[in-house]
């Protein structure tokens, strides 16, 4: 611990959410001291049915969660930034970037629509008699789940994974967190 923050000057973890079953086994308050900022992985909620992959109830719960054991400034909200397609008469799933949800919703002609509930975007298609259903996070998605950085006082926000995002993700963590410390997957501390 201490020889690599010699190296690289900060000391950082993400954590999957504690209600993930499997989770469970990571002592949050343990780890806490040991990192400079502690990233919350406030996403991969589930596959079995069509829905968010971070519902806000889930995310705003998980974050208060880690906010009760881990120091708020030192927790970073982990943000979606991709989607599921669920094939609804064959069975089966698919992760989808952004620009892959985009142009699917165009393709098709869908009617995209805003899930007040879980602050997610998503619609329906059907292709070669077969339907399906997409949810992804969008910039709306993260703008409202990134507002728990404000409301709960947490450190900031990260986003999984560069390169799937929404443009408008990347121009609201520069408006947005530009005064605070954000992290991006794959190149580590920035400031806007």
């Amino acid at each position: 611990h201490t020889r690599f923050r010699n190296v690289t000057g900060v000391q950082t973890c993400a954590l999957p959410i504690c209600t993930t079953g499997w989770a469970g086994a990571y002592d949050y308050a343990g780890l806490a001291p040991n990192n400079d900022f502690v990233v919350i992985m406030t996403y991969g909620y589930g596959t079995g049915v069509p829905q968010s992959t971070a519902p806000f109830p889930w995310v705003s719960n998980s974050a208060a969660y880690a906010a009760s054991q881990i120091p708020r400034e030192k927790v970073v909200l982990g943000l979606a930034w991709y989607g599921y397609e669920w094939n609804l008469t064959a069975g089966g799933v698919r992760s989808l970037r952004y620009p892959d949800a985009i142009e699917l919703a165009k393709r098709f002609n869908a009617d995209v629509q805003y899930d007040g509930a879980s602050q997610t975007s998503k619609f329906a298609y059907v292709n070669n008699g077969e339907k399906f259903e997409v949810w992804y996070e969008d910039a709306r998605a993260n703008d409202a789940k990134m507002d728990l950085v404000y409301t709960m006082g947490l450190a900031g926000a990260a986003g999984w994974r560069l390169g799937h995002e929404d443009p408008g993700a990347l121009a609201s963590f520069r408006s947005r967190l530009g005064f605070q410390t954000w992290y991006l997957a794959g190149i580590g501390r920035a400031h806007v």
